[in-house]
């Protein structure tokens, strides 16, 4: 048979098995949850950072293409009529019209 201190040392050794058993349960939890939620976290900033890149894209001009269209033409080609100016026939210059009177 097994003496009194034999069985006390088995019985804690159990005891303690036990305890290791649970606290290791609690400690996957807890890194479960952890893991939850930095993953979350990576993803909402994963999401922001795309959000920030699509609003400065539609913010951005396009600079290269405006310099090009400048540059073709005189400083007339700036004008909203064009480089050859507004058609001479359509000016009401010197004549009556309903505005004129």
């Amino acid at each position: 048979m097994c003496s009194p201190i034999a069985a006390a040392v088995i019985g804690s050794t159990v005891l303690a098995g036990g305890m290791a058993s649970r606290q290791q349960c609690k400690a996957l939890r807890a890194q479960n949850a952890a893991q939850r939620e930095a993953s979350a976290a990576a993803a909402k900033t994963q999401a922001d950072a795309q959000q920030a890149e699509s609003k400065a894209q539609r913010q951005a001009p396009n600079l290269a293409s405006l310099f090009k269209a400048n540059k073709v033409g005189s400083a007339a080609a700036t004008l909203l009529t064009g480089p050859g100016g507004a058609p001479l026939q359509n000016m009401a210059l010197g004549r009556n019209t309903l505005l004129g009177g």
